[in-house]
């Protein structure tokens, strides 16, 4: 997967246009940025090659389901997630919600890089 295209789901305005210029200043061109709410329907129209949910602590619960959904979904688009706090509890349930990778801020560009 020389060129993946990659969906950066997230309700912060600013956090996933950070993460897509990273991510092209490191030669990834296909990076889209959408809003919850959007993703399932982008998702279905445009079929990217990879999910990564940035998620917000206070809505956990909805960037599970999100995992959970595109999971189900799209079970082979790998869906990573990046949290702000981790616990091993909080591991589990992303693993058990069909997250492929997990990451905690502050991010490890180099780790992201690896696993995409």
């Amino acid at each position: 997967m020389l060129n993946p295209l990659i969906c950066i789901v997230s309700e912060e305005s600013s956090s996933p246009d950070d993460l897509r210029q990273r991510l092209t200043r490191h030669g990834l061109q296909g990076v889209r940025s959408v809003r919850r709410t959007e993703a399932l329907r982008f998702f279905e129209e445009v079929k990217p090659d990879l999910a990564i949910i940035d998620s917000r602590e206070t809505d956990a619960g909805q960037d599970l389901e999100m995992a959970r959904l595109l999971h189900r979904q799209h079970r082979r688009t790998p869906v990573f997630l990046i949290v702000r706090e981790s616990s091993e509890t909080k591991a589990i349930a992303a693993l058990r919600a069909g997250v492929t990778d997990y990451f905690q801020r502050p991010l490890a560009l180099r780790e992201l890089l690896a696993s995409i």
